[in-house]
């Protein structure tokens, strides 16, 4: 899927446990960038070499070039308009 902030247009994806279409997210946890947690099963840790960000079932993950980051449903909402 992709959005739009402003005129740059990013690749998201909307954490869900429904199948996978983004391959950058196939990607991701085939690298073991991310992964379920074990214990809570709707929340997906995100690997970064400095530490691990935890997402929701509906927070987004935002593909920006090679970076990868994560924000909550509100912030997506307030700031990224999904393309068409």
């Amino acid at each position: 899927m992709r959005a739009k902030i402003g005129n740059k247009m990013v690749e998201v994806w909307q954490i869900s446990h429904q199948p996978i279409s983004e391959s950058w997210v196939r990607q991701s946890f085939e690298k073991k960038l991310l992964s379920w947690h074990q214990i809570y099963p709707d929340d997906l840790l995100v690997n970064a070499p400095w530490s691990v960000s935890i997402g929701k079932i509906g927070d987004y993950l935002i593909k920006d070039g090679n970076q990868i980051s994560l924000i909550t449903q509100q912030q997506f909402d307030k700031t990224y308009r999904l393309a068409n």
